[in-house]
């Protein structure tokens, strides 16, 4: 059985007609099953994000550690007494004497420098620290780069009286320049010296020193 050409031609177009209606169908169905069901990714489209804040409070401030006084009791006249951590030994001519110095302590987050001032000084500097008919008695104060704390160490970074300085009035004295903060090394040590004239009576004096930190800008 012959077949025309014209009836070939008609075959070949409805063969290419069911194969685009087939693949139209396909199509059709595999978008509305993408439409209706999530596929999963299989690259790094997506991504998360998490945030760290760190907040820094940082204060000045200073303390005085252990004990803040420094306590001649018993002592004979005519003689310096010292406390004894700059000054040497405990003096045997004070027998109930605490031999401790003040340590003064950064506990802040600024470098400081630190200032002191006093309530009283010797009579020598017109003062009313103890009283002698002689108006001779004199109260100095050095300032050691250490600690006899167990824990925190020297942190005097610049100036600080090595020597011994009179106290001669009530205004702020230097005492360390640049006293560093920290866990350790924080810390200084100051110390007193006393004139007592033998002319002195009998009694009690007293002073308060009363320390200031500045912040280094």
């Amino acid at each position: 059985m012959s077949v025309s050409n014209k009836s070939l031609l008609v075959a070949v177009c409805a063969a290419f007609a069911v194969t685009f209606i087939g693949t139209f169908l396909a199509v059709s169905s595999f978008s509305s099953l993408l439409s209706s069901r999530q596929v999963p990714s299989t690259g790094y489209a997506s991504s998360a994000q998490g945030n760290v804040t760190m907040h820094i409070a940082k204060a000045l401030s200073i303390t005085t550690v252990d004990s803040e006084v420094i306590n001649f009791t018993g002592c004979a006249p005519g003689r310096v007494i010292y406390s004894n951590v700059t000054g040497g030994n405990d003096h045997s001519d004070c027998p109930s004497f605490l031999p401790a110095s003040i340590v003064v302590r950064n506990d802040g987050g600024y470098e400081a420098n630190i200032t002191m001032n006093a309530t009283d000084w010797g009579e020598a500097h017109g003062g009313l620290f103890l009283d002698s008919s002689t108006d001779d008695s004199w109260l100095a104060f050095s300032v050691k780069n250490d600690s006899s704390h167990a824990v925190y160490g020297g942190g005097c970074m610049d100036y600080f009286p090595g020597g011994w300085v009179n106290i001669t009035n009530g205004s702020l004295m230097r005492v360390c320049d640049n006293l560093v903060g920290g866990e350790t090394h924080n810390s200084l040590s100051f110390d007193v010296a006393i004139y007592v004239p033998n002319a002195t009576g009998n009694g009690t004096s007293e002073t308060l020193f009363t320390f200031w930190a500045s912040q280094i800008w």
